[in-house]
């Protein structure tokens, strides 16, 4: 039985195609792999600088 690795990435389209190419080298080697997507605080406050979030 294989278990599937799973990998975390946040939802924009360029961390997802980044997230598709490391799930394809992977499952070129027979791996699977489950993307899941994840939401940051500053996902969640996309008008506030970043520095600023921890604050």
């Amino acid at each position: 039985m294989t278990e599937t690795l799973r990998l975390a990435t946040r939802g924009s389209d360029l961390a997802l195609e980044q997230a598709g190419t490391v799930r394809d080298a992977l499952s070129s080697r027979r791996l699977d792999v489950e993307i899941r997507r994840v939401e940051t605080r500053g996902d969640q406050i996309p008008d506030e600088l970043i520095h600023r979030l921890g604050r």
